[in-house]
């Protein structure tokens, strides 16, 4: 079973292309099970800083669920629905 850290990890690696480099990333992994599968549920939101940070739009969180056996991402939910990939 994979730890807290290597399953942000992986949701990170699976994330990182559209998060804005400027900006800084919290993330947060809690365990969960879908169906019959140990899952870790990670959350991802991207925090606007600097300056004009209040003039930002503040994104709704995206979950990532991590596949606790693997470490590989089997989904993910944002606020509009949740896409499962395996």
């Amino acid at each position: 079973m994979i730890t807290a850290a290597e399953a942000m990890d992986a949701a990170l690696r699976f994330a990182r292309p559209p998060y804005d480099e400027a900006n800084v990333v919290q993330v947060d992994a809690e365990p969960a099970r879908i169906g019959d599968v140990s899952v870790w549920k990670v959350k991802v939101e991207e925090v606007p800083v600097g300056p004009d940070a209040w003039m930002e739009i503040h994104w709704a969180p995206v979950f990532y669920f991590v596949d606790a056996e693997n470490g590989r991402v089997i989904g993910f939910a944002t606020e509009r629905g949740t896409t499962m990939l395996r």
